[in-house]
C-alpha cells in the first residue's frame, strides 16, 4: 500500500489505531438434545465429564452393554409375541374360511405403514449421520484455523525482527540520501530527531515478552486435537457410511419386495410364490449390524452430551490437566470470558501504542522532507513502505491473537458443533437405528405370517375343493344306483316262481236297475 496523502485521512497512517473490541462471549446454554444425551442412564452411571475416571468410562461401556442387551431382548420378545398372537389367529383364519375367502387388511395396513416407517427410519439415519459427520468435519476446520493462527503468533517475534531491520535499513538509506540535498544539515537536523530508534526498541522489548514456548504448546495441543478428528475421517467414510448405505439397500429391496408382492400374498392368490427363503437371514444379520452402530453411537452421544452441559468448564480442565503458569492462562482467557490474564495479548497491545504515536508523527514529515529535496522521494517511499509493512504484521498480530478471533473459532468448533450440531446427529442417528431394526423385525415376522396365511387358505381352499368333489361323485354314485334298479331289478330267490303274477283286476258288481 502507498500512501495516497500526506495531510488528509485517506493515508494509511491516518487510520491505524491501537486495536480494542467490545466482544463479549457468548453464554452456551445446553439444548434439548444435549441434555438427552447426558440423561442417558444418568441413574446407572457417572455422567460428570471426567475421561481420565475409571469409573466414569465404565459408566459409558455399561451404557452399550446395556442397550445391546435391550436390542437382544428386542429379538426375543417380538417374535414371541408375533408367534402368541399368530397362533390364535391362525385358528380364527381357519374358522372365517368356512364362510369363504377372506382378504387381510389388517395386515396389509400394517406391512404398508411398518414399510413407510422404516424407510423414514432410513431417512432418520442418514440425516444423523450426515449432521454428525458434518459437525465433525466442521470442528477440524475450526480448529485446524485455531492451530493456524497460534503458530502465526508463533512467528511473530521473528516476523517483527525482520520487519524493524528493514525500517532500520530504510531509515540508515534515508540519511546518507539526505546528505546529498543542498539544504542537507537542516533536514539531516530534522530527521535526527525522528524516534526510529526507540520504536524499533521499545516494540522489541514487547514482543520479546511473547512466549513462543506457550503458544507453541497451546498451538500443538489443538493441532493434536484437529488430527485426532481428521483421523476419524477414514472410520467414518470406510466403515460407517458403507455399512449404512448397504443397510438402507437392503432395507429398500426388503420394502420394495414386500410393496411388490404383498396383494398377492394378502389376498391369497395361489400362483403367488414370492422368493422368501432368504429374508430372514438377510433381516437379521443387517439388525444386528445396525443395533451395533446404534450401541456405538450411543456412547458417542452419551459423551459428547455429558462435555456440552458446561463445555467451557470441561475444555478448560480438560486442556490445562497437563499444563500449569501462563499456557493455562492462555487457555482460561481463550475459552472464558476473556477478562482474566493474557500476558502475550497484553504485549502485543502494548507494542500498538507504543508504535501508534510514533508512526503518525514520522510518517507526515517523512514527506515534508521529500518536498524540500526531490532526491528524497525513493529512500522516503521505502522507509514509509517498510513502516507500513511493520504496522501491517503488528496489526495483525492483535487481531489474530484477540479473544474476538480466538474465542469465536472456539464457539464455532464447541458450541456451533460439538455441542449442537454432533449431539443433533448422533441423537437422530442412534434412535433411527433402533426404529430401523425394530421396523425390519417386524417386517420380517409380518412377511412370514403373511406366507402361513396364504398357507392356511390354500390347504382350506384344497379341502373344501376335495370335499366338494367327494360330495359330487356321490350324489351321481346314487342316481346312477337308482336308475339301475328300476331297469334291471333284482332276480328272485333261488327255487322260487320266475312267474310274475300280476295284479288281476276285479270286476265290477254289477246291480240291476228297474227302470
Amino acid at each position: 500500500m502507498t500512501t495516497t496523502s500526506t495531510t488528509g485521512g485517506d493515508a494509511w497512517y491516518d487510520k491505524i489505531s491501537v486495536y480494542s473490541s467490545d466482544y463479549e462471549p457468548a453464554t452456551f446454554t445446553p439444548g434439548p438434545s444435549v441434555e438427552a444425551n447426558h440423561d442417558l442412564l444418568d441413574g446407572l452411571r457417572e455422567n460428570d465429564f471426567d475421561v481420565e475416571d475409571a469409573q466414569y468410562s465404565a459408566g459409558l461401556v455399561t451404557l452399550i452393554i446395556v442397550f445391546l442387551v435391550a436390542g437382544l431382548l428386542a429379538c426375543c420378545l417380538i417374535p414371541c409375541l408375533y408367534k402368541c398372537l399368530g397362533t390364535s389367529r391362525q385358528e380364527r383364519l381357519r374358522e372365517r374360511m368356512k364362510f369363504g375367502k377372506q382378504t387381510h387388511y389388517g395386515g396389509n395396513i400394517l406391512m404398508v405403514l411398518a414399510s413407510v416407517a422404516a424407510i423414514a427410519s432410513a431417512a432418520g439415519a442418514i440425516w444423523g449421520l450426515q449432521r454428525a459427520d458434518s459437525g465433525l468435519t466442521n470442528i477440524e476446520d475450526a480448529t485446524q484455523n485455531m492451530a493456524t493462527d497460534m503458530l502465526t503468533i508463533l512467528n511473530l517475534a521473528n516476523d517483527t525482527s525482520v520487519a524493524l531491520d528493514q525500517v532500520t535499513a530504510s531509515y540508515e538509506a534515508l540519511q546518507e540520501s539526505v546528505d546529498g540535498c543542498d539544504n542537507g544539515a537542516i533536514l539531516s537536523s530534522l530527521l535526527d530527531a525522528f524516534d526510529i530508534n526507540s520504536l524499533t526498541a521499545s516494540v522489541q522489548a514487547e514482543i520479546d515478552d511473547v512466549s513462543e514456548d506457550n503458544f507453541g504448546e497451546l498451538a500443538d495441543d489443538v493441532q493434536a486435537i484437529s488430527d485426532a478428528v481428521s483421523d476419524t475421517e477414514g472410520a467414518r467414510k470406510g466403515l460407517l457410511w458403507p455399512v449404512l448405505i448397504l443397510s438402507l439397500m437392503f432395507t429398500a429391496f426388503f420394502v420394495a419386495v414386500s410393496v411388490s408382492t404383498y396383494e398377492c400374498v394378502a389376498f391369497g392368490y395361489r400362483d403367488c410364490a414370492p422368493a422368501s427363503c432368504c429374508i430372514n437371514p438377510c433381516t437379521i444379520f443387517v439388525a444386528v449390524v445396525i443395533w451395533i452402530c446404534a450401541a456405538l453411537a450411543v456412547s458417542l452421544s452419551a459423551l459428547t452430551g455429558d462435555f456440552c452441559i458446561d463445555p467451557d468448564a470441561n475444555a478448560n480442565e480438560l486442556i490445562t490437566d497437563n499444563t500449569d503458569g501462563e499456557i493455562a492462562d492462555l487457555i482460561t482467557y481463550y475459552t472464558g470470558d476473556c477478562t482474566s490474564e493474557n500476558a502475550a495479548v497484553d504485549a502485543i497491545i502494548t507494542a500498538q501504542e507504543v508504535a501508534v504515536p510514533i508512526i503518525q508523527s514520522v510518517v507526515p514529515t517523512l514527506y515534508q522532507l521529500e518536498a524540500a529535496c526531490s532526491d528524497l522521494a525513493e529512500p522516503v517511499q521505502t522507509l514509509d513502505n517498510s513502516l507500513e509493512s511493520f504496522w501491517t504484521i503488528l496489526e495483525d498480530a492483535g487481531e489474530l491473537s484477540s479473544c474476538e478471533n480466538l474465542n469465536g473459532l472456539y464457539q464455532a468448533a464447541v458450541y456451533d458443533e460439538l455441542c449442537k450440531g454432533l449431539p443433533q446427529g448422533l441423537l437422530g442417528f442412534w434412535v433411527s437405528c433402533a426404529f430401523l431394526t425394530v421396523l425390519l423385525l417386524i417386517l420380517a415376522i409380518q412377511w412370514g405370517r403373511m406366507l402361513r396365511q396364504q398357507t392356511t387358505e390354500e390347504d382350506a381352499s384344497t379341502a373344501e375343493a376335495m370335499n366338494r368333489q367327494r360330495a359330487g361323485w356321490l350324489v351321481v354314485s346314487k342316481r346312477f344306483s337308482r336308475r339301475n334298479f328300476v331297469a334291471n331289478p333284482p332276480a328272485p330267490p333261488h327255487g322260487a316262481s320266475s312267474h310274475v303274477q300280476r295284479p288281476v283286476a276285479l270286476e265290477r258288481p254289477q246291480h240291476a236297475t228297474q227302470r
